[in-house]
């Protein structure tokens, strides 16, 4: 992996980690927050894909409806994650932490189910210190 990678990784963690504390910051509700960061992500994800779309075909029926139904996920998650992160009763960088940890751990799973990526006797005891940290967190 190369620097101009590693710093691109860096920019995105402060982003996704980001959001959620600036969201809380504002005094805006959870709705709102969720809300209008999606709408914000639409138009910069859109606006920056607009010329790699127009190079490649559409997709086929069931590449859009897999992702439309992704898409809904996601969507319920930026809600769920926008009112959680939002409220005074919960501390901001704990949930982040454990969501993102959670993600550690859900992540290699679902690569398995849906791709067949078979992770490492290393990584899947890695996975295992991850989900451990969930439970130290959550004390």
């Amino acid at each position: 992996m190369n620097f101009g990678s590693i710093l691109m990784m860096v920019f995105i963690a402060i982003a996704f980690i980001g959001w959620p504390i600036v969201g809380k910051y504002s005094g805006a509700s959870g709705a709102w927050i969720g809300t209008i960061m999606l709408i914000a992500t639409t138009l910069v994800t859109g606006t920056l894909s607009l010329k790699e779309m127009a190079r490649s075909s559409f997709p086929p029926t069931k590449a859009v409806a897999m992702l439309i139904a992704a898409g809904m996920m996601n969507g319920l998650a930026v809600y769920l994650y926008a009112r959680k992160s939002s409220s005074p009763t919960v501390s901001t960088a704990t949930f982040i932490v454990t969501v993102t940890v959670l993600m550690i751990v859900f992540a290699p799973i679902l690569d398995w189910l849906f791709n067949g990526s078979i992770p490492s006797t290393r990584k899947v005891f890695g996975f295992a210190c991850a989900a451990f940290s969930v439970y130290l967190l959550s004390r």
